[in-house]
């Protein structure tokens, strides 16, 4: 009994310094998955080109970095994933979030312009 138990013991030992030891590398910057970010963004999704393009956030874990593309047409995700969980070749994918298109250009009531027993309409 005493050797299952030292078993289990080192199997989780090694479970959680192999997390530990990918969730490090996943921190570096630069990192390997920075340039298929890029290449997605850039060439796949013509999200980077023009002066408003903004890289403006990276998420980061031990299984996937996910960063975030400020473009002229809106919100862009990329999600690089490796193919064996935490390790293997890196694939990355994007998604374009939806923004809702702007309805109406007729400028609302201001709060100084609402007196006692006005509605706002």
């Amino acid at each position: 009994m005493g050797k299952l138990r030292s078993l289990w013991s080192l199997i989780l030992f090694g479970t959680c310094a192999g997390l530990a030891y990918q969730g490090f590398q996943n921190t570096r910057i630069p990192h390997p998955a920075d340039a298929k970010a890029q290449e997605v963004a850039c060439e796949d999704m013509l999200a980077c080109g023009g002066p408003t393009a903004n890289w403006t956030g990276l998420d980061t874990s031990p299984f996937a970095r996910i960063y975030t593309l400020e473009s002229g047409s809106g919100p862009v995700t990329i999600e690089c994933r490796w193919a064996m969980v935490m390790f293997g070749a890196v694939t990355c994918t994007g998604a374009r979030e939806e923004v809702a298109p702007h309805v109406d250009d007729t400028p609302a009531r201001r709060p100084h312009e609402l007196g006692r027993g006005v509605k706002a309409k």
